[in-house]
């Protein structure tokens, strides 16, 4: 049986986004919002948790531009033989399956 607590515990339609909330936490609406968006934290504890969250894990507004780097020389040779040999052994250990396999009865779809 689910309580009320856990079953009310949930933004409604009445709440404020979180873009307002986030503004609510750095103080960037008008004296009316920050009001209104107070009153609404005296009654609503969903919106209450999301403003604590909010207010400790401010996510960062700034975009930052990231470019790829290039992969040093010795990590891409060394990534090119660790692949090389996984294809090698690969190939080696399907033909041996095969071999093995092929060997005894084969197994339909209906035997499995």
């Amino acid at each position: 049986m689910r309580s009320l607590i856990t079953t009310n515990f949930c933004k409604l339609k009445t709440c404020p986004s979180t873009a307002t909330l986030l503004r609510y936490t750095q103080t960037a609406l008008n004296a009316g919002e920050q009001r209104d968006v107070a009153t609404h934290l005296l009654i609503c504890d969903f919106c209450g948790a999301e403003t604590h969250l909010l207010a400790r894990h401010c996510p960062t507004l700034v975009k930052t531009c990231c470019q790829p780097t290039e992969m040093p020389q010795h990590l891409r040779r060394l990534a090119l033989i660790m692949l090389a040999e996984s294809a090698s052994h690969a190939q080696k250990t399907s033909g041996m399956a095969c071999d093995t396999a092929c060997v005894g009865e084969r197994l339909t779809l209906t035997d499995a």
